[in-house]
C-alpha cells in the first residue's frame, strides 16, 4: 500500500448562505448574492494538488458502507436550548463546489443537524447557566489544586465557522459562549482562546464534512492557542511528519440519514501530524492502572488505512479509553499533564506530547457511574504529581461533560 507523505495547506471552498425558508422563491436572487467562502468545513470533494495540477479523488463505494459507531454520551446531536509556515510546493485543497446545483447548496435544517451540500453539522445553543456552571467546575479544580496550572479549553464546532451567519446569532454564537465561560473562571484558572486562533484559519480544512469532530489541523490551532496561554512555544506545522488517510465517513451519515449518499459519495480525508518526540502510550480501564495495553499515539498509515470507514478518527490516541498514560522518550522536564476530554481531545493530545514528560488522558464519561469505576480527579492529580490540567471540551458536548467532571471532584 502506497504511503502518502506530504505537507499541505488547504484551499478555499464555498458554502452558500441560506435562503429564508418562508420566502424561498421570492428571495432566490437575494440569496445568490449572499454566497461567501466558508472553507473550514469544505463542501467539495477533496483534491490533492502539486503546483495546483494533480487531482486526487475517491470513488463511491460499490456496496453499502459501514455505518459509524456512536457513543451516545459523545455524539448525540443537540437540538435545543499561528504559526507562520514556510512556503511548500504541495498543498491539500478542497474544491469550491461552484458547479453544484443551487438546491444542493441551500442549508437544510433537519432539526438535529444542518446539511449544506456535502457537509453536515450540529446546531449549537449556549445557555448561560450551563456555561457558568462549567466555569465553576474548572474553577473548583483550581481551588483544590492551587499549585497546578488549570486550563479550560472550549472547542468550537463546525457550525461556528462553516454555516451562514444566522447560525451564529445570539445564543448560537460559540464566541459568546466561550467569553461567558472565561469571564466566570476564578481562582486563577485560565481560559484558552481557541476561537480567535481558529477564526484566523477558516480557509483551511478544520472540520470534517461527514463527522462531528474537528480535523487534526483544526486541533493544531487549538494547540497553538494553548501554547500561548501556557507560555509554551508551539511547533510549526512544517516540522511534523504528516500524511493523509482516505475514505472516512463519520456520524453525519447517521444524523442525516436522508442525505447519507452525499457523504458516502464525497468522503472525508483524515490528515495527521506525527509528534516530533517519540513516546509510549498505555491504555487502562481503571484508575489502578493495571493490565494495560500498548497503543500508538498516532496510528501508522497502514493501520489507519485498514480501519473501518467509520472508525478512522480513532487513529488518534486509539480513540476513547478510560485512562491513557503517555511517557515521552525524550522530553525530560518534570512536567506532568492531565487532560480531561471527550473525543475532541483525541486529535489534540498528540501535539501536547512534545511539551510534557508524562500525560494522563482521562475520559470523565468512563467513571463514577453505574457499573463503572470511581475516580477522584483531585486525588489522582496529587498521586501522580500533576503540574498541569487541561479540560478539553467540545461546545456541543459541554453540558453533559460538565456533569461528568463534577462527579470527579
Amino acid at each position: 500500500m502506497r504511503r502518502k507523505q506530504m505537507r499541505r495547506k488547504v484551499g478555499k471552498s464555498l458554502h452558500m448562505k441560506p435562503m429564508n425558508k418562508p420566502k424561498r422563491i421570492l428571495l432566490f436572487l437575494t440569496a445568490m448574492l449572499m454566497l461567501a467562502p466558508l472553507a473550514a468545513c469544505s463542501d467539495g470533494e477533496p483534491q490533492q494538488t502539486t503546483s495546483g495540477t494533480a487531482e486526487h479523488s475517491v470513488s463511491a463505494p460499490a456496496s453499502t458502507p459501514d455505518e459509524p459507531k456512536t457513543d451516545s454520551s459523545d455524539t448525540t446531536p443537540v437540538t435545543t436550548p499561528e504559526i507562520t509556515e514556510p512556503p511548500v510546493t504541495t498543498t491539500f485543497v478542497q474544491s469550491s463546489g461552484r458547479d453544484a446545483q443551487d438546491a444542493d447548496k441551500t442549508p437544510i435544517d433537519t432539526g438535529a443537524v444542518i446539511v449544506i451540500g456535502n457537509s453536515a453539522m450540529e446546531h449549537y445553543y449556549g445557555v448561560d447557566s450551563v456555561l457558568e456552571s462549567y466555569a465553576g467546575t474548572v474553577s473548583s479544580i483550581k481551588a483544590q489544586l492551587p499549585d497546578v496550572n488549570v486550563y479550560a479549553m472550549f472547542c468550537p464546532s463546525a457550525v461556528e465557522f462553516c454555516a451562514p451567519e444566522k447560525f451564529q446569532a445570539g445564543t448560537r454564537s460559540q464566541k459568546r459562549a466561550m467569553d461567558v465561560i472565561y469571564a466566570a473562571l476564578e481562582n486563577g484558572a485560565v481560559g484558552v482562546d481557541t476561537w480567535s486562533e481558529l477564526s484566523q484559519h477558516t480557509t483551511e480544512y478544520l472540520y470534517f464534512r461527514t463527522d462531528h469532530h474537528w480535523t487534526q489541523r483544526g486541533a493544531y490551532y487549538a494547540y497553538v492557542a494553548f501554547c500561548k496561554a501556557a507560555g509554551l512555544t508551539p511547533h510549526a506545522l512544517s516540522e511534523y511528519e504528516t500524511g493523509v488517510v482516505e475514505n472516512f465517513v463519520g456520524t453525519m451519515s447517521i444524523y442525516a440519514k436522508d442525505y447519507a449518499d452525499r457523504f458516502y459519495n464525497n468522503p472525508d480525508s483524515v490528515e495527521y501530524f506525527r509528534p516530533i518526540n517519540p513516546s509510549t502510550m498505555t491504555v487502562y480501564t481503571s484508575p489502578s492502572m493495571t493490565n494495560g495495553g500498548s497503543r500508538s499515539v498516532v496510528a501508522s498509515q497502514e493501520s489507519a488505512d485498514k480501519m473501518a470507514r467509520s472508525a478512522k478518527y480513532s487513529m488518534f490516541i486509539a480513540g476513547d479509553n478510560p485512562i491513557s498514560h503517555i511517557v515521552s522518550d525524550t522530553v525530560k522536564n518534570g512536567r506532568v499533564c492531565i487532560v480531561t476530554k471527550e473525543s475532541y481531545g483525541n486529535a489534540l493530545v498528540p501535539f501536547l506530547t512534545d511539551h510534557f514528560e508524562e500525560i494522563y488522558v482521562i475520559d470523565p464519561r468512563q467513571f463514577n457511574a453505574d457499573g463503572k469505576p470511581s475516580l477522584n480527579l483531585i486525588s489522582f492529580a496529587k498521586e501522580h504529581g500533576a503540574t498541569d490540567i487541561v479540560c478539553v471540551n467540545a461546545a456541543v458536548l459541554l453540558p453533559g461533560i460538565n456533569q461528568y467532571l463534577k462527579k470527579m471532584i
